[in-house]
């Protein structure tokens, strides 16, 4: 018997509802284990499972190690065609995958199919957002935009991603401004324009220098 089997399995989503699909992904594995029991000898028999999916239900389960990430891109010879460009994100660098998995584990992982990303800081904006492109009838309306709530704090950790995804995102966060306080050593929150710097750890990150 051969000591590797290919099982490819086609958008399981199409015959799955949402709750079904994310348990689906995680039984796989226990699946795989269970096939060396199967056989009367015994024998190992180690698939490997190859799942194309569009689905944020069943992205949200798999581990990052397992994500292959298929971008279409122009032809890079300067052709008509497209050709698709395999993204591994095992080999991206500065991505803090512990935490980005548990997030999107917790929300969803529609970052993985959008051309485009906003990512918010509170609930408040994650509700005007939409709402305000609605009423503007604006182009985004009809594209496939990802509106993710991540808070002042930790917007900044999804830029290595965004970045290795190549995903354009638009950042809306507050700008937190801080000022020097009366009787205390250290900057306080202060009205914008008595305000030196920012607290906002998302706007530090991105300008260093003036922060």
């Amino acid at each position: 018997m051969p000591g590797l089997h290919l099982v490819f399995i086609e958008e399981p989503e199409a015959h799955l509802h949402p709750q079904m699909q994310e348990v689906f992904i995680e039984q796989l594995a226990s699946v795989a284990e269970l096939f060396p029991t199967l056989d009367e000898k015994r024998q190992p028999w180690w698939p490997q499972f190859a799942v194309s999916t569009h689905s944020s239900h069943v992205a949200n389960r798999a581990d990052f190690s397992t994500i292959r990430y298929f971008r279409v891109e122009n032809d890079p010879k300067g052709g008509p065609g497209h050709h698709a460009n395999v993204l591994d994100l095992t080999n991206a660098e500065d991505i803090n995958k512990k935490f980005l998995h548990q997030y999107l584990t917790l929300t969803r992982s529609d970052l993985f199919f959008a051309d485009k990303a906003i990512l918010v800081e509170g609930t408040s904006e994650r509700l005007i957002v939409p709402a305000a492109i609605r009423n503007a009838k604006h182009e985004l309306s009809s594209q496939y935009v990802a509106l993710m709530e991540v808070g002042g704090a930790y917007a900044h950790i999804f830029f290595p991603l965004l970045d290795f995804l190549r995903i354009p995102a638009l950042i809306i966060t507050d700008l937190d401004a801080v000022g020097p306080v009366d009787g205390k050593k250290r900057d306080g929150a202060t009205t914008v324009h008595e305000g030196t710097s920012t607290s906002n750890a998302t706007i530090k990150k991105w300008f260093p220098d003036t922060c």
